[in-house]
């Protein structure tokens, strides 16, 4: 579990267990047509979740964004529509705030929750954890997630502040994450 002080707040993952959900939700991304050149982006605050849509994203040669959670419903419709999002994954205290921006840019994409706590919200919103349930690890073939992409291809787009004007993203490639890691090994 992930302590906050002394108090757990979320269940935890083993490395083979995220493994094993990233895995599980980009083959049901694929099923449903995600795929490269593809936007999905993440609302939510810290969660235990966060990076799993984004490097579920990037293992199918996608691109992600993540969105402030604090941003008004204008601002985050800014961006969403800026990055052409196709899917959205928000927190649920930020579900409704997304909903409103996803209407307000004119989006036709799919909305879920890292969380299962979307209660008071119109429609049904499928989380995470529902949303894998469609996959079972066996059945996901590792081997179809071979890079059919170019290293320089969108891996994410995070966003400036936007102290001096709009925000403005800077598109960070698969081999630009790749190389920050590798660098980041390197001092450890």
């Amino acid at each position: 579990a992930i302590v906050n002080g002394s108090a757990p707040t979320e269940p935890g993952h083993t490395f083979r267990s995220l493994h094993n959900l990233i895995y599980r939700l980009a083959e049901t991304l694929r099923s449903q047509g995600f795929s490269t050149g593809h936007c999905l982006a993440v609302v939510s605050p810290n969660h235990t979740d966060y990076f799993t849509p984004i490097l579920a994203a990037g293992l199918l040669g996608g691109h992600s964004t993540s969105v402030n959670p604090g941003y008004t419903e204008k601002e985050m419709a800014y961006q969403l529509g800026l990055t052409s999002t196709s899917v959205v994954f928000a927190h649920s205290s930020c579900l409704e705030k997304v909903l409103a921006a996803v209407a307000l840019a004119k989006l036709n994409c799919k909305v879920y929750t890292l969380d299962s706590n979307a209660t008071g919200v119109k429609g049904s919103i499928c989380s995470l954890n529902e949303l894998i349930t469609v996959t079972k690890f066996g059945s996901v073939d590792k081997d179809s997630f071979n890079s059919n992409f170019d290293s320089n291809d969108i891996f994410m787009i995070p966003f400036s502040s936007g102290t001096t004007g709009n925000p403005k993203g800077v598109m960070v490639s698969h081999r630009n994450f790749t190389s920050n890691i590798l660098q980041a090994m390197a001092v450890d």
